[in-house]
């Protein structure tokens, strides 16, 4: 269902063929128009199988892709051609310790806390999350991860670095300072007890206090 588009292009390279770009020809593609996104749990899941099943039948161009100039961004997911000193402080947050969250009951879930992960493999998770409708300058935010087996659900958590993301702010133009975001953090093994975690945010306000928590769609496994 999903990266047949990949694939067929990756069976091109493979035969020795090369995709050309004819820039007077335009076309409309209507994204997931008929089968809709992939947020909840049972899409997602087919979802990121079959992103496993692409690259086990192209396994040299997992991560990789030969027409990507190296002088463009390999952090995070935003293409656009920036200046260097845009986006110079975005470096990997290198978590080295998660402390058990405690006093969860104290925060409000709620759904003006959008939280995104776009990408979570090999311990490295990136994402973004913007509280809708306040000022987003005005909350410092740290990394949740839910237990999900059943029977203690602890939450481990780490302060969150802001990674500026210019995409955000072009892409939400009336949301308020939205541009520092994004998060690009790399978990250590052996941090927390073996087990499938479930990705959030909460975000605390520096002016009233209150606190904020919402859940991604995403897992990851530690």
């Amino acid at each position: 269902v999903a990266f047949n588009d990949v694939d067929l292009c990756f069976q091109l390279y493979e035969l020795g063929y090369h995709n050309a770009c004819l820039n007077d020809i335009y076309a409309r593609h209507h994204e997931s128009l008929s089968r809709g996104t992939d947020e909840s749990e049972k899409k997602l899941a087919r979802l990121l199988e079959e992103r496993d099943g692409l690259y086990r039948r192209h396994p040299k161009l997992e991560g990789r892709d030969p027409y990507y100039s190296v002088y463009l961004n390999r952090e995070g997911l935003d293409t656009g051609i920036r200046p260097a000193y845009e986006t110079a402080g975005n470096r990997l947050q290198q978590m080295e310790q998660l402390s058990e969250f405690h006093n969860i009951e104290a925060c409000r879930q709620d759904e003006c806390l959008m939280v995104r992960v776009e990408d979570c493999r090999n311990l490295q998770i990136t994402g973004y999350s913007i509280i809708l409708g306040d000022n987003n300058a005005c909350y410092k935010k740290l990394l949740l991860l839910r237990e999900e087996d059943g029977r203690n659900e602890k939450i481990f958590s780490a302060p969150l670095e802001a990674q500026y993301r210019p995409d955000l702010e072009e892409n939400l133009p009336d949301q308020i300072h939205v541009s520092l975001s994004g998060f690009f953090v790399k978990l250590k093994e052996g941090m927390v007890p073996a087990g499938r975690y479930r990705i959030g945010v909460m975000a605390e306000s520096r002016i009233g206090g209150c606190r904020l928590v919402n859940w991604s769609n995403r897992f990851v496994e530690l």
